[in-house]
């Protein structure tokens, strides 16, 4: 799991509190996206906000819903496309509510995905963005597993079929008052069931807003209040691993945050227990993925396990077979072993995905 940042206005404050919480992740906005031209080889997400690209109302044709999309795409990148960036953020929130819904709002995200990816062929692109994980988030969308289902086949036809440059974006809040963990894990416990069920494939996910919620009914509503503070909220993010073990990459909201967000309890700017508490899970997170990819000589004692670990799979190609071996060999220096590390370290080589993740899930595991 890669824990990073959420950033709005930049400051040479906030360039400091990134270096401090050790993060090679930033979702950027509006200003802040010139972030990823001053930080090379981190993975940077634009998000370009207003309003009519915040998922306008949507025709009922899907075709138009696909145009519209490719259109506000065209004017997307025309205002924060630039070569530094790793993803494109697609529109923020306004969650379906209704299976007609959420297959229009697939068509518009496979335009707007399929616009990106003409000019950046090599872009990811972050769909979805769903904010059920907050609180009262399902009792006023009505949202469940069949309208990712809906959203997700549409989005895959539109765009041609499942790629992984098309990433899954969720806000995963916790509401403290009621000790709701459970918010952040629903993409894993009841949508990833309801995907593979229909057959679909499943794609990384993004946390592309995370920390702490309380609701409407506090003031302020983020951690910054009575009740959380920021010696809790460091705990909570030491967490995080526990919790995020099979995310991409998860996204604190936020730093260099805009003045209404200030006032609300969100900022972390200026938060020494909070960065440092970031900083703690990178540090650990990337000790970890050093593991998996020290590259250790296998001896001819160890090839022979190896190439039964895998023949008890079915076999593999050569691309799959090296990956699984450089895997393997780490394991034997101490990494852990899992079936979620294992698939998340090969999500990282960007080819033979797929595969690997089939063949992971019938091997011998202990």
């Amino acid at each position: 799991m890669n824990l990073g940042i959420y950033c709005i206005v930049p400051s040479n404050a906030v360039r400091d509190a990134i270096r401090r919480a050790n993060t090679t992740h930033l979702l950027l906005v509006n200003e802040a996206i010139r972030l990823a031209d001053e930080f090379p080889g981190f993975y940077t997400i634009a998000r370009s906000q207003a309003t009519f690209l915040d998922c306008p109302d949507l025709p009922s044709d899907l075709d138009a819903c696909r145009a519209l999309g490719s259109e506000l795409g065209r004017v997307m990148l025309a205002r924060c496309g630039r070569a530094s960036l790793r993803a494109y953020m697609g529109p923020n929130e306004r969650t379906p509510d209704t299976l007609e819904a959420a297959e229009r709002r697939g068509a518009f995200e496979g335009g707007v995905a399929l616009a990106v990816w003409s000019s950046y062929p090599q872009a990811d692109y972050v769909a979805g963005n769903f904010a059920v994980g907050t609180p009262g988030g399902d009792e006023k969308q009505g949202f469940g597993a069949p309208i990712v289902v809906a959203f997700w086949r549409q989005l895959l036809e539109t765009v041609g079929g499942y790629t992984p440059r098309l990433k899954l974006g969720y806000h995963g809040y916790c509401d403290w008052a009621s000790g709701a963990y459970w918010m952040e894990r629903r993409p894993w416990t009841i949508w990833k069931p309801a995907v593979e069920k229909a057959k679909l494939p499943w794609p990384e996910v993004l946390i592309t807003e995370a920390l702490v919620d309380l609701g409407p009914a506090f003031s302020p509503n983020g951690y910054r209040n009575p009740i959380v503070g920021s010696a809790m909220a460091a705990a909570y993010i030491r967490d995080f691993p526990g919790y995020f073990r099979e995310a991409h990459s998860v996204y604190i909201f936020g730093c260099g945050l805009t003045d209404d967000w200030v006032e609300k309890g969100f900022e972390i700017l200026g938060d020494d227990l909070v960065l440092d508490a970031i900083a703690q899970v990178n540090r650990k997170e990337s000790s970890v993925e050093k593991k998996l990819s020290c590259n250790i000589a296998m001896s001819d004692a160890e090839s022979g396990p190896f190439d039964a670990w895998i023949a008890a799979a079915g076999g593999a190609s050569k691309v799959v077979y090296d990956s699984f071996r450089l895997w393997y060999t780490a394991t034997q220096a101490g990494a852990p072993v899992s079936k979620d590390d294992l698939t998340r370290a090969l999500a990282k080589i960007g080819s033979g995905v797929d595969e690997a993740k089939l063949i992971a899930g019938k091997l011998p595991f202990a």
